[in-house]
């Protein structure tokens, strides 16, 4: 009886969705990361670079247990960590390099 047209828009819901899908992975694809997940960094001209810094993410000391990660922001620069496990102290030891610009954020 009603089987017929409830099938229909069960489909068509489908293809909406797919749809909706379909064009958020493009515009998530025009982002500048690359296939490994890293930011593509703008070139620098060798008069503009002043060097690279490489800051250790150890760990750190939380009033409660949960899943952490840690992020750093450098100038347009963002990191950051793997998610840890459930943990009072998570322990990440990530690395991450930072380009360093002249007249651009400075490290204290």
């Amino acid at each position: 009886m009603g089987n017929g047209n409830s099938r229909e828009a069960k489909e068509s819901r489908r293809s909406r969705l797919r749809q909706k899908l379909q064009k958020f992975r493009h515009i998530r694809s025009r982002c500048s990361r690359n296939s490994a997940g890293t930011v593509i960094q703008r070139a620098v001209t060798v008069e503009d670079f002043s060097g690279i810094a490489l800051l250790t993410l150890i760990g750190a000391n939380m009033k409660f247990k949960d899943k952490w990660l840690a992020c750093v922001s450098f100038g347009e620069q963002t990191f950051r960590t793997e998610v840890s496990d459930t943990t009072e102290k998570p322990i990440w030891n990530s690395e991450k390099k930072l380009l360093l610009e002249k007249n651009g954020p400075s490290l204290a």
